[in-house]
């Protein structure tokens, strides 16, 4: 099912104008590899650390986000948009 049949049948839809660049990851396949879920993670985890650097935020060992379960960063949707 595509996102757009959703939108048509809901009574309610919101949506934020972002820089595509810099807040989307597409996913066209499950498995591993460029367009997948996996990759999607690892893109926004380092959008999110980008965040953290950008309000003053440091990171133990100078890591960086990435695919690994272990460097995986997120920030919680409750106080990204504020």
């Amino acid at each position: 099912q595509f996102i757009g049949d959703v939108v048509a049948t809901d009574d309610c839809v919101a949506a934020l104008l972002v820089p595509r660049e810099e807040e989307f990851a597409k996913v066209r396949t499950r498995t591993t590899g460029q367009d997948s879920a996996f990759s999607a993670v690892a893109f926004l985890s380092v959008v999110h650390q980008s965040w953290l650097v950008a309000a003053g935020g440091r990171f133990s060992h100078h890591f960086l986000a990435s695919e690994r379960p272990d460097l995986l960063c997120e920030v919680s949707p409750l106080v990204s948009y504020d």
